[in-house]
C-alpha cells in the first residue's frame, strides 16, 4: 500500500500528466515544437504551475530522454529472453536498438539534438547516479563480454572500444533512417532496397568485425 499522502499523490498525478502531454508533443512535432507555453495550453495548467515541476524546457526534455532510454533498456532485456544461438541473439538485440529508436523517430532525434550533458554519455569512471543510457551502454559491453566468453568473438577484442563501435554504428543508422524516411533508398522512386533487409545486412557487418576467425 502506498504511504504517499493525498497531496503527494495529486502532485505526482499532475507531474505525470505534464510528462505525458510533453511526450505526445515530442512524438508529433519534435523538440522544436515543444514549449512550456503550448504545454500549458494543452494541459490547462499555467506556465508557472508547470515550472514548479520542471524548472525549464531543457529539464523536461532530459526527463523525456531518460524515459526513452529506460524503454530501450527494457526492450534490450526482453530481446535476450529467447532460446536461440548467441549469433541470433546478438543480432536480434542490436536490431532491437534500431527498432526502438524508430518507434518514435522524433523522440530519438530529440534525444541527441541537445548539447551533450552528463546524462547523455556513458559513465567514464566518474561516480554518478546511473542513467538508463549508461545501462544501455553496459548492455552492449556485456554482449561483447558474452561473445568473447562463448568463443563467438575474437578473444583479443577490446570490450569498451567494441561496445562504443557498436553504439556508434547503430546510432548512425538510426539517425539516417530517422532523418531520411526513404533510406536506404535516396528517393521514393528508387525504392528497390528493403529497409528491413538493409538493417539486417548492416548489423551483420557490424558483428562480423568482432567475430573469431574460424
Amino acid at each position: 500500500m502506498s504511504t504517499a499522502t493525498p497531496a503527494e499523490r495529486r502532485k505526482e498525478n499532475i507531474r505525470r500528466r505534464i510528462l505525458e502531454a510533453a511526450d505526445n508533443m515530442l512524438a508529433v512535432e519534435g523538440a522544436l515544437g515543444l514549449s512550456i507555453r503550448r504545454l500549458a495550453e494543452i494541459t490547462d495548467y499555467s506556465p508557472a504551475a508547470i515550472y514548479r515541476y520542471f524548472p525549464s524546457k531543457d529539464f523536461l526534455v532530459e526527463e523525456l530522454k531518460e524515459a526513452f532510454f529506460a524503454r530501450l533498456v527494457d526492450n534490450l532485456g526482453a530481446s535476450i529472453g529467447q532460446s536461440v544461438s548467441f549469433k541470433e541473439m546478438c543480432r536480434g538485440s542490436l536490431r532491437t536498438y534500431i527498432e526502438t529508436a524508430l518507434e518514435k523517430p522524433n523522440h530519438y532525434l530529440a534525444v541527441f539534438s541537445a548539447p551533450v550533458r552528463s546524462i547523455d554519455m556513458p559513465n567514464d569512471g566518474v561516480t554518478k547516479s546511473e542513467t538508463s543510457k549508461q545501462r544501455a551502454f553496459e548492455f552492449l559491453q556485456n554482449l561483447v563480454k558474452e561473445g568473447i566468453a562463448r568463443g563467438s568473438f575474437a578473444r583479443d577484442v577490446d570490450v569498451d572500444l567494441s561496445a562504443r563501435s557498436l553504439w556508434v554504428g547503430l546510432h548512425g543508422l538510426a539517425m539516417m533512417i530517422a532523418h531520411m524516411p526513404h533510406f536506404p533508398n535516396f528517393r521514393d522512386a528508387d525504392a528497390f532496397i528493403d529497409a528491413s533487409d538493409f538493417i539486417d545486412f548492416y548489423i551483420d557487418r557490424l558483428v562480423s568485425g568482432l567475430e573469431a576467425q574460424s
